[in-house]
């Protein structure tokens, strides 16, 4: 066989074109999607079928692609020269909400607060407004909270970090895994390795993808 794959397909007797249905690569017993049948279209989960349809990209290639960008996205928002702000709302719709819950003091935008009258602007009266209104702020603060959680832990395993630093590289930690979910999604979806591992490789090379896994939101 020579490591190489011979297209090859059957003639009929009148010569025609041969259907997709025939169409095969005999020396390697790959089928492509063109001529699945009922029993040959691989199942999800179903990871030797799908690995008899990859040509080109190995299994572990999602996972390199996952660390390479979890590597690069995180060097590069610990380091000051990047710190720059592409949109207020990076820091009074995240980081600043929570650093008011850490720390007790800080600006809170009116996104997250109660309702009522925002005289005075005291954070102090924000759990008051909570509890006398009974009314939700306009915005959820399940992600300002998750930075809540980061500088917890970050407490309970003594690590002493700027919590500038900390949420930005723990907002980077969670973007990075969007190529692997590329990746399952789209093996699943199209029943292709080599699919999968090309579309995880195009989100983990997207600049915009890159610069929104950068800036908290």
């Amino acid at each position: 066989m020579g490591g190489r794959c011979r297209l090859s397909h059957k003639r009929r007797k009148n010569h025609s074109p041969p259907a997709a249905e025939e169409l095969h690569f005999a020396d390697c017993g790959v089928k492509t999607p063109l001529h699945w049948q009922n029993n040959d279209r691989p199942v999800a989960g179903d990871t030797t079928a799908e690995m008899r349809n990859s040509l080109f990209f190995p299994s572990w290639i999602p996972y390199v692609v996952w660390i390479g960008t979890l590597v690069l996205r995180t060097t590069h928002v610990v380091q000051p020269v990047n710190w720059w702000v592409l949109h207020p709302d990076e820091i009074f719709q995240s980081s600043e909400v929570a650093h008011t819950e850490v720390y007790g003091f800080g600006f809170r935008a009116y996104e997250f607060t109660n309702g009522g009258s925002a005289a005075g602007g005291n954070v102090s009266l924000f759990r008051q407004r909570e509890l006398q209104l009974g009314m939700r702020a306009m915005r959820s603060a399940l992600y300002p909270r998750f930075f809540v959680l980061v500088s917890g832990l970050a407490d309970l395993l003594g690590v002493e970090v700027k919590p500038f630093v900390l949420w930005r590289a723990s907002h980077a930690a969670v973007a990075s895994l969007l190529p692997l979910s590329v990746y399952r999604f789209s093996r699943t979806f199209f029943r292709c390795n080599d699919t999968a591992c090309l579309a995880a490789i195009l989100t983990a090379c997207s600049l915009h993808l890159n610069v929104l896994g950068t800036h908290p939101w």
